[in-house]
Formats: C-alpha cells, structure tokens, sequence
C-alpha cells in the first residue's frame, strides 16, 4: 500500500476532540476507530474503507495516510482521505 501525502495530521488535541465529537465525523460517513484510523464509508454506502494517519514524510513537510480502497492502494488520493482531512479542518480549525 502506498502512503499518500497531506498536510494535515492528527493531534493530541484533536483526538481528544474528535472522541467528544463523533456526531460531527458520523455526519460525514466517518467513524473514528482508534487514534489515527477511521472508517470512512464509500458513496455507495455498502461498504467501509479503512483510512489510517501512517506519520510524516522523511523531509517534515507532508503527512502520510493509507486509504484500502481501490484508488488509495494504487497510490492516488482519494475521495476517503480528503473526506477525513476536511473533517479534522472543520471540527479542529
């Protein structure tokens, strides 16, 4: 699986956020399984793909994050881990 790069990651602070607000990621179709994996649904809704925060670049400038789904394990950013990106952005910023 390759890493996608993000500039976005998250925190100790928004974790403990994001356990407070759960309603606010479900509304997106996200479901915070652990500290850096989330379960985000596909637009069909029939299935779940797994989108986990894997750590920094070598250089310090990007994030990495895998997403299961077909266009994430062919190393293209996809629909999944833009969707969390932009929720951590509108609950965290």
């Amino acid at each position: 699986m390759r890493h996608l790069e993000h500039d976005w990651s998250p925190s100790s602070t928004s974790l403990a956020q994001a356990e407070l607000d759960r309603e606010a990621f479900a509304k997106r179709g996200i479901r915070l399984i652990d500290t850096n994996t989330y379960g985000v649904q596909s637009s069909d809704g029939k299935r779940e793909y797994t989108v986990r925060y894997v750590g920094c670049s070598e250089d310090g400038f990007a994030n990495l994050w895998e997403c299961d789904c077909p266009a994430g394990t062919h190393g293209k950013t996809c629909k999944h881990v833009r969707n969390v990106g932009f929720a951590c952005g509108e609950i965290f910023n």
